[in-house]
């Protein structure tokens, strides 16, 4: 059954190109930025004049455009699916990906935006088209109040002259929280709506990156979809409809979690506990931070027999763990502290950086820029982006920088410290027994869970 509502016969639909409504400019300076998507936000309440991420007006309004296009392609994908039995797997990898791209410290490029946009168009007009091929109506655009004065996201086509930055970044404003918030005049059900908007994000990110890995499993992005799609619905007036929508968002995730596990033990093997260090070694040097383990393998592979030393940073710590990872005798130990920490960390690292997937932030005016690298859904203004894998500039950066002297490793080797990692789930259960008998003979009296 499809999720879809037939609209009143009354509702108008607004189709076309993207044209601004009267006054677009006046209304983008009224509203300006408003994003409150993570922690970070300015006292807790939200960034309104710039993110304390980084992020600028412009992007955020960019990013908020592309929720709203992704939206649409999520609208028709599970209506080709639903009514038409069409399943689209290079728009659902593409699905990911993109709505990935608009979490928290992951992209800065207002330019990526403007591709994300323009790739999400023509996704939408090949299923439209299938559809339209097998006899199938299209999907139907239902009169909802938070699309007052925009086109809904099912019905809304571009022509490709409209992409333009200043045009997507006007329409942004006019389709953000902002406001939504003046149309829907109910601060609880807008929450709602932007919390399952959010979890989508989190678990296409998760389901994202098990596709890198090699797992991939279009039924749960099919659920993101639909229930991404469902905030465009009558239905999701009702606040209890859509709190039932936030919990299945929820259940899908932990499937897409076991998904993800399942990529990474597959093909690096079970964590076991590891030791490592944060002495570097002399000699040229690249530092890889994110969350991508696939893309550390493949640098690591790219690396071998070049003499060059590569370190994590930040949340690429527990690729240690990994004993396909840790076979690489190149790959020498971590380098800095959190991923918050890394304007500090990558200015004082004397080697090339790779940025994979999300935790990167804009490198301070004359500092690190020309050394550090992103790849995948990762984007800054004025920084190298590489093709997926093709780490060659990154790695001929590298080759020309000093890397390590010997003074400079023993100054770093006289403050490092030794971490442990590895203790995934496989690891814990191997040691049950004796944490069992621990707390019976009463030597281990607290446990504390974390994540």
């Amino acid at each position: 059954t499809s999720i879809f509502l037939r609209p009143p016969a009354a509702a108008a639909l607004r189709v076309g190109s993207p044209a601004l409504a009267p006054g677009a400019v006046l209304l983008r300076r009224a509203l300006g930025m408003f994003c409150y998507q993570c922690e970070q936000t300015t006292h807790g309440e939200g960034c309104k004049t710039v993110g304390v991420c980084g992020k600028t007006e412009e992007t955020a309004a960019l990013q908020d455009l592309l929720v709203y296009r992704l939206k649409g392609l999520a609208g028709v994908t599970v209506h080709a699916n639903d009514a038409a039995g069409i399943v689209d797997p290079a728009a659902n990898h593409f699905f990911k990906g993109a709505i990935f791209s608009t979490l928290t410290n992951v992209n800065f490029d207002s330019s990526r935006f403007v591709e994300y946009v323009r790739e999400a168009n023509e996704h939408m007009d090949r299923i439209s088209r299938a559809v339209a091929a097998k006899g199938v109506p299209t999907v139907e655009a239902p009169d909802v109040p938070w699309f007052s004065g925009v086109p809904h996201p099912f019905a809304w086509t571009m022509a490709p002259e409209d992409v333009t930055l200043s045009g997507l970044e006007d329409l942004g404003h006019q389709v953000g929280i902002e406001k939504r918030r003046s149309l829907i005049g109910n601060e609880t059900l807008l929450g709602l709506h932007e919390l399952i908007t959010y979890g989508v994000k989190g678990a296409a990110a998760y389901s994202h990156h098990a596709a890198l890995g090699g797992k991939v499993d279009e039924e749960s992005t099919l659920a993101l979809m639909r229930a991404l799609a469902f905030t465009c619905t009558p239905a999701a007036a009702d606040p209890n409809n859509v709190l039932a929508m936030a919990m299945s968002v929820g259940e899908t995730n932990l499937s897409i979690m076991g998904m993800l596990e399942e990529a990474h033990t597959g093909r690096f093997g079970h964590p076991a506990p590891t030791q490592v260090s944060t002495a570097p070694v002399e000699g040229k040097a690249i530092l890889v931070s994110g969350h991508d383990l696939t893309d550390l393998e493949a640098l690591l592979q790219q690396t071998e027999g070049t003499g060059i030393s590569v370190y994590t940073h930040g949340e690429m710590l527990p690729a240690h763990g990994y004993p396909v990872l840790r076979a690489y005798p190149h790959l020498k130990g971590h380098f800095g502290g959190a991923w918050y920490r890394q304007k500090i960390d990558f200015s004082h690292f004397p080697g090339a950086i790779l940025m994979t997937t999300n935790c990167v932030l804009d490198p301070p005016q004359g500092t690190y820029a020309d050394n550090l690298f992103t790849t995948g859904e990762t984007g800054v203004v004025g920084v190298q982006h590489l093709k997926e894998k093709a780490f060659g500039p990154l790695i001929a950066r590298a080759q020309a920088l000093e890397g390590f002297t010997v003074e400079s490793a023993a100054r770093a080797a006289a403050s490092a410290v030794t971490h442990t990692v590895g203790f995934g789930r496989e690891a814990m259960l191997g040691a049950a027994p004796a944490v069992l008998d621990a707390i019976g003979e009463g030597k281990l009296k607290r446990l504390l869970l974390i994540g």
